[in-house]
């Protein structure tokens, strides 16, 4: 084990290639981030360097679109042969390409995740802004499936594409898939307004109809935190996701070396990894991990709503994604709801 892997709680880092994208989804918490600027091949392998010091074995590589970097395949190669495990997440239309998964797959790609947000071309490029992108990211996952490789699907739950997610369960199932991912559309940390996020109460309702469905054939995980006291469904609590900010369990690199808390603050920069012309060490990053990040983390410990404070889910959730609640006001939402008015110290 290496030593500097004690001295920290991270387990999962996410690296932002490039700032380029070929689609232009219209609640893209980048958004304001997306142009041309992309890190260099040397400089990227040196951030791997740095996360296998401190004993990261897990690298997500997004973006913008990670795929569109030219040296996405050597660096897969390069992080791969160190011992890390390299995964993409990716809207997948350059993988359209049955020739570049299967290079991807060669260079050592651990897994791959692609954002199918509908079911018809309609729906999805309503979301991406970009015609032919239905097609593409279709055939990116028909591909991975025909080469016998693991392959996550992710929906994002919004405004658009809120009426066709039983048709999404549907269409996995469909193509031989065993799991579905979704993530919640959350309020903008920049403040941008897309008019794609739905009110808690409605995400709630949707969560508690779409866990029931055909459940024998297909798993679903839903990523994003969300309050799972709002939810009525058993299976919703023991499948949602927790907030990774809450204890330092996950960091984010951006494309200039920047980092950040999670791939959502992209404006929220704790401190940058490269000094002019170097990568800072190991024990350099910890020393600001844990004074301008342990900040940070503090200022997350608050209970959104009265009845967090006694509830026995609180560590399981933390309140949900704590942008939801810049927008929204959890405590009024459990006076108004029937769960609110539930016991929050039973888990029937």
């Amino acid at each position: 084990m290496n030593r500097l892997s004690s001295c920290h709680n991270i387990d999962q880092s996410w690296l932002a290639l490039t700032a380029r994208c070929n689609c232009h989804c219209v609640y893209c918490y980048y958004s304001h981030s997306l142009g041309t600027r992309s890190m260099s091949l040397q400089a990227a392998q040196s951030v791997i360097d740095l996360l296998l010091e401190l004993g990261i074995e897990h690298c997500a590589l997004v973006g913008g679109e990670p795929t569109l970097h030219p040296d996405l395949l050597p660096l897969i190669r390069y992080s791969s042969q160190k011992g890390m495990k390299v995964s993409i997440v990716t809207n997948g239309r350059r993988f359209a390409d049955l020739r570049l998964c299967e290079e991807a797959i060669e260079a050592g790609v651990d897994r791959v995740s692609i954002s199918i947000e509908g079911t018809t071309p309609s729906i999805h490029e309503k979301i991406t802004q970009q015609s032919g992108s239905y097609r593409d990211t279709s055939s990116a996952l028909r591909n991975f499936l025909s080469l016998g490789f693991h392959v996550d699907a992710i929906t994002t739950i919004c405004t658009s594409n809120q009426y066709n997610l039983y048709a999404m369960v549907d269409y996995l199932i469909d193509l031989g898939m065993k799991d579905a991912v979704f993530n919640l559309c959350t309020p903008s940390v920049a403040g941008l307004q897309s008019g794609e996020v739905l009110e808690p109460e409605a995400i709630a309702e949707i969560l508690d109809r779409l866990m029931s469905y055909r459940p024998n054939d297909i798993r679903l995980t839903v990523v994003t935190p969300f309050p799972p006291c709002l939810v009525e469904s058993a299976g919703f609590r023991e499948r949602a996701g927790t907030c990774q900010m809450h204890h330092g369990n996950g960091v984010t690199i951006d494309v200039d070396g920047s980092v950040l808390p999670c791939t959502h603050f992209s404006q929220a920069s704790l401190f940058n990894i490269f000094d002019e012309d170097r990568t800072i060490s190991g024990r350099e990053f910890l020393r600001q991990w844990e004074l301008n990040g342990g900040n940070f983390r503090d200022s997350l410990w608050a209970y959104p709503s009265e009845k967090c404070i006694d509830c026995d889910l609180w560590f399981r959730c933390y309140g949900g994604c704590p942008l939801f609640w810049t927008e929204y006001d959890l405590n009024a939402i459990h006076q108004k709801t029937k769960s609110g008015q539930q016991s929050h110290g039973s888990d029937d």
